[in-house]
């Protein structure tokens, strides 16, 4: 059956005039609209809101608890619009830094931005390099692209002009309720009501390739500024707030380079109040640093091998264990390194210890969580540590823990006094009263050298040797490697 025009038209007539049938929404008390609203997306949610004014309200706070930034003044702006509505205002108890420049270091003209892309295209053509996700073709685009090099000028004077003087102070003051700041940098992505990390490496556009920020986390060799590495600047402005910064209880600082620690650390009533501390202590990034194990690639290069010592050196001035001593009030604790890192005698190594932290057997009163990642360390000094802290500690989490010899001439010197970490389990479970436990990678000096190493990536081993930490009993063989 075919309709004519006329019926067509008298059709969507009566279609147009037919009276709205009545919506009768039912009476919800509050606190089943803030359930309701926990589930619902995020991209969802302003819909939500415009159900009724409850409505609006609860899911402001599910919109807005969480915030990002990064240093231009749109995104200042942002901010402060947010601070500038009372409702939005209480409600914003969490930011985000997002801790990537538009700054490329030692680029400062067009013929040094031709040659910076021309090289990093040379870089990205070798198969066995990383850093970036898009083709060739489009980093020699952005090398010849004499418009990308004016919109990143113009870019670049807009982030100089945010960091200078206290700005980046003043966004981080005037919230009501702010309690938690996370610094990171490399790619990230939204998440339901956060925002978390999801590789080191930038994420970059899709094709036609644009510049974007975070080119500087690549940048490496002494002539970059030491604010200009990974973390380093955030971490500064915190170091110079008053007492009239923000009440903050929970900080992240997400790959800060180890150079941030080289000088003395002044004191900031700010990092004082924190009652959980997580930092990811990071050596600097470059192309050939991918996020797959480093074994995989070639590695052993002098380049590598000074970056290690110069982070070594920074951290064994104990700039950073003063630091640490200074957060009186943590109830949790978690440090790690990036890595893995091999080191010249084939061997992984980081170079932060934790023979730093507990070499005179200090203690933070109030530490119930310790999470250890990718770190050095001496079965004494592990030792020390943990039964320093155990009349408070309840949650420990090792990860990736390299042992080495309490005396030792080289890594590899099979007449030092080699390790025992079934030991130090032995001692952990006999004098810690842990409620949760959890080990996972390596415990030992590692696969490839001499001595006893437990392989934690094994699930049934490790919950075993949880539930041993947890309830004592036997401490369960080690039959693979022991």
């Amino acid at each position: 059956m075919v309709a004519t025009r006329s019926q067509l038209r008298a059709a969507g007539s009566t279609t147009q005039h037919a009276p709205a049938e009545p919506v009768t929404i039912p009476y919800l008390p509050p606190e089943i609209l803030r359930i309701i609203a926990q589930y619902i997306n995020t991209e969802d949610l302003p819909a939500y809101r415009l159900v009724s004014k409850l409505c609006a309200s609860i899911g402001a706070e599910e919109l807005f608890s969480s915030i990002a930034f990064h240093c231009s003044s749109a995104s200042v702006a942002r901010i402060d619009a947010i601070k500038a509505c009372e409702h939005l205002n209480k409600v914003v108890t969490s930011l985000v830094w997002d801790a990537n420049f538009w700054s490329i270091p030692n680029v400062r003209d067009l013929h040094e931005w031709r040659g910076y892309f021309k090289a990093k295209a040379f870089a990205t053509s070798k198969p066995m390099e990383v850093g970036d996700n898009f083709g060739t073709d489009e980093v020699v685009q952005l090398a010849h692209c004499r418009h990308a090099w004016v919109d990143y000028l113009s870019r670049v004077k807009d982030e100089k002009a945010v960091k200078r003087g206290s700005n980046m102070q003043k966004v981080l003051q005037g919230f009501q309720n702010l309690h938690k700041l996370h610094i990171l940098n490399g790619g990230f992505k939204r998440r339901h009501r956060a925002i978390g990390k999801s590789s080191d490496w930038v994420d970059l556009p899709a094709p036609p390739a644009s510049h974007y920020r975070g080119e500087s986390l690549y940048n490496d060799g002494p002539t970059v500024a030491r604010l200009q590495r990974p973390g380093a600047y955030p971490f500064h402005i915190l170091q110079n707030f008053s007492d009239n910064g923000p009440h903050l209880t929970k900080l992240r600082l997400d790959a800060v380079c180890c150079s941030a620690f080289s000088g003395q650390i002044d004191r900031s009533p700010l990092l004082e109040t924190l009652l959980s501390f997580h930092i990811r202590l990071t050596i600097r990034f470059e192309h050939h640093w991918p996020d797959s194990p480093l074994h995989d690639r070639p590695f052993h290069s002098q380049s590598i091998t000074n970056h290690v010592h110069d982070a070594t050196q920074a951290l064994n001035n104990r700039n950073f264990t003063a630091f640490l001593r200074r957060l009186t009030k943590l109830e949790s604790l978690k440090i790690e390194f990036d890595g893995p890192v091999y080191n010249e005698d084939g061997r992984l190594q980081s170079p932060f210890n934790v023979r730093d932290i507990a070499y005179d057997n200090y203690t933070w009163p109030h530490l119930r969580k310790l999470k250890l990642r990718q770190l050095d360390t001496t079965s004494a000094a592990l030792l020390s540590l943990l039964e320093a802290q155990r009349s408070t500690l309840r949650v420990l989490k090792l990860y990736n823990i390299w042992f080495l010899p309490e005396s030792y001439v080289t890594r590899l010197d099979h007449t030092a006094i080699k390790p025992a970490p079934s030991d130090v389990l032995r001692r952990l479970a006999e004098t810690l009263r842990l409620d949760q436990a959890g080990l996972s990678g390596l415990f030992g000096p590692g696969p490839t050298l001499p001595g006893e190493w437990w392989d934690f990536t094994d699930p049934c081993l490790s919950n075993a040797v949880e539930d041993y930490l947890l309830n004592g009993g036997s401490l369960p063989k080690n039959t693979t490697y022991g």
